[in-house]
């Protein structure tokens, strides 16, 4: 059996301990590395509480027509192929869709749904149809973006309201944690947003296209990626500093100060939720925590940031009997442990319970035990997915959700599987991975 690492703690375990210590916790939220204060420990456990649940669904698109649907971690289909865009659930158990009101008609819908296929938030019918532009967001800590037809991006909440009139920005992101999300402005910046829309940081985007920095994790830190002769300014607006200018390559704080240097290693990606950040020496890959200390030695041929499962995609290098090298991904969890064996052409990370994967012989899914599921076989169980339902998706009345100021996805353990078969060594997955009555040519 694989062996994960205990990642997931429920959100009821994770809060009696937070509660607990306090006192303790106030003080150590005044760290300067994270920009503290209370009012951001209290944040953490209000979002604890009203975080809803997240269902593990992974959006597969059918080869036929072009449409997606929904699978679960077990590889059945949840949610038929109706939609010709699909997102992941994210938030409060939403994804982004699109779809065609009538089969040959050219009338799109956008909008999210929920776990049962219902059209929760219909944007079509709550802002126009003419106003938006192909472009939505996923939701994350309650909000997302949309770009309307005249280039311009805002932000709605769980209800489909318009909580950030749209603002000409070049380029938006998602809101982190601590609220803030990342922005692309005119002349050469970029920046930081509040959950009102007031600009918090503004920063000199030197020669990159959009911006020079990623989204703050949940450790409090975004990277920035230094602009080589060009100045990195820092202005931070609501305390009224003036500008100071720096070239490092390296990750900031919330207050935009330098607290990570990239020194005697290569900044290879961004924090995840486990605090762990990839980085490379001598072009071999491993991983810092938030005090920038090496905690995984550099010894992979490639590394993914972590996903939200606790989980990362690794290449090694392999020999065959001849001598000959190849490179082969697995998955290492937070410790740096091998949990599922190197032996993928390609691996993608864990979204939602299920990772895309390559084989000799094909692409497919893997769930976090290792069980294999192939395109072909969840092309057929898509295509003969027939709920009793209507085929279009129901439009139902959004609920109303208790705002918090930062609320965070809360993941489940993956649903218990019988008689699991995981793959130990590359073996022929088209022939193995399903039995000719479960796959079929439709």
């Amino acid at each position: 059996r694989v062996v994960l690492a205990d990642t997931r703690r429920s959100a009821s375990v994770r809060i009696a301990p937070a509660l607990f210590v306090l006192l303790i916790m106030i003080g150590i939220s005044q760290s300067p590395r994270n920009g503290g204060g209370l009012n951001k420990l209290m944040n953490q456990l209000n979002q604890e509480v009203a975080t809803t649940k997240n269902p593990r669904y992974t959006p597969i698109s059918k080869k036929s027509f072009n449409v997606s649907g929904y699978i679960n971690t077990e590889g059945k289909a949840v949610i038929p192929p109706h939609f010709s865009e699909a997102g992941i659930f994210t938030d409060y158990g939403l994804a982004k869709v699109v779809y065609y009101e009538e089969r040959y008609e050219n009338t799109r819908k956008r909008g999210f749904i929920n776990e049962k296929g219902e059209l929760i938030i219909n944007l079509t019918e709550l802002i126009g149809d003419n106003r938006i532009d192909l472009y939505i967001g996923d939701f994350s800590n309650g909000l997302a973006w949309i770009k309307t037809k005249d280039g311009k991006y805002g932000y709605i909440d769980t209800e489909g309201k318009m909580v950030i009139e749209p603002y000409k920005f070049n380029k938006v992101g998602d809101f982190s944690k601590n609220g803030l999300a990342r922005v692309s402005l005119e002349n050469n910046k970029y920046g930081y947003i509040n959950r009102k829309g007031d600009l918090i940081l503004n920063f000199d985007r030197g020669n990159w296209s959009d911006w020079a920095g990623s989204n703050f994790a949940d450790n409090g830190l975004a990277r920035v990626y230094g602009h080589g002769s060009s100045s990195f300014e820092r202005v931070v607006l609501q305390e009224g500093l003036g500008a100071s200018r720096i070239n490092d390559k390296g990750f900031i704080n919330e207050k935009g100060e330098v607290v990570i240097k990239e020194d005697n290693y290569l900044i290879e990606g961004d924090f995840s939720n486990n605090g762990l950040a990839s980085i490379s020496v001598n072009k071999k890959y491993g991983y810092i925590n938030s005090e920038g200390d090496i905690v995984i030695k550099p010894e992979f041929e490639y590394a993914h940031d972590f996903a939200n499962n606790g989980l990362a995609s690794v290449a090694v290098v392999e020999y065959d009997k001849y001598g000959a090298s190849k490179k082969r991904y697995g998955y290492i969890d937070s410790q740096g442990e091998m949990v599922i064996k190197p032996q993928f052409i390609s691996a993608e990370n864990f979204s939602n319970g299920l990772a895309k994967v390559q084989t000799e012989n094909e692409y497919g899914y893997i769930n976090e035990s290792g069980v294999y599921f192939s395109n072909n076989d969840l092309d057929y169980k898509l295509t003969h997915y027939n709920p009793q339902k209507i085929e279009t998706p129901v439009t139902v009345a959004p609920q109303p959700v208790a705002e918090v100021a930062t609320p965070e996805p809360v993941l489940n353990d993956s649903p218990a599987l019988s008689e699991p078969q995981k793959i130990e060594t590359p073996v022929n997955v088209a022939t193995e991975a399903a039995t000719p009555e479960e796959v079929e040519t439709p």
